[in-house]
């Protein structure tokens, strides 16, 4: 809801905008030379193939790893969701490190975990957020990109915004306060 997939999306169309001659809408832009650009967006199962959407997302993910130069340019949106998260996180840090060390990638998750891999990377990952602003519990999306991890997750306002119930609301608001009271002892920000 943010926009960080638009923005992925937005940055791969100017690569191909830019490399067929074409008018891309920046008022500036460097475009290194490519030779492919992939694109890991979006998520849809095909069960009459015997598809769930995880495995798709897998399968696409597999086809990148294997066949992305240094000189191609990959957008990879919320890989690992369709398991656990520990499961999850570990992929898509595998993922994201293995495209480090090749292409030029914009690579989106809420994992929070995978802030630390600016960190770790030598300088290969750097993090940013989309904006949003809260007053009075209510939950502005600016959508403009910001350097550095997010410092919250705005989850609960976005289910709010969707149109659940409110006692949903509470109810999962309540649940994230417990689960977030557990966890502030052992995390570290990054």
């Amino acid at each position: 809801m943010g926009g960080k997939s638009t923005f992925a999306r937005a940055a791969a169309l100017a690569c191909v905008l830019a490399h067929v001659g074409s008018y891309v809408p920046a008022e500036s832009a460097e475009v290194p030379l490519l030779d492919r650009v992939f694109a890991r967006v979006g998520s849809a199962d095909d069960p009459r193939a015997g598809q769930s959407t995880f495995v798709r997302e897998m399968r696409e993910t597999a086809a990148i790893l294997k066949n992305a130069t240094p000189r191609s340019f990959v957008v990879v949106d919320e890989i690992g969701r369709g398991t656990s998260t520990t499961d999850g996180t570990a992929l898509a840090a595998a993922v994201c490190e293995t495209l480090c060390r090749g292409p030029l990638s914009i690579f989106t998750s809420h994992f929070y975990a995978l802030c630390e891999l600016e960190k770790t990377t030598d300088g290969c990952v750097k993090n940013y957020h989309v904006d949003a602003l809260v007053e009075d519990e209510e939950l502005t999306l600016l959508y403009k990109v910001e350097a550095g991890p997010a410092t919250k997750s705005y989850g609960i306002h976005c289910a709010r915004l969707a149109g659940f119930p409110a006692e949903v609301v509470e109810d999962a608001a309540g649940r994230l306060a417990a689960l977030e009271g557990s966890a502030s002892a052992g995390r570290s920000g990054c």
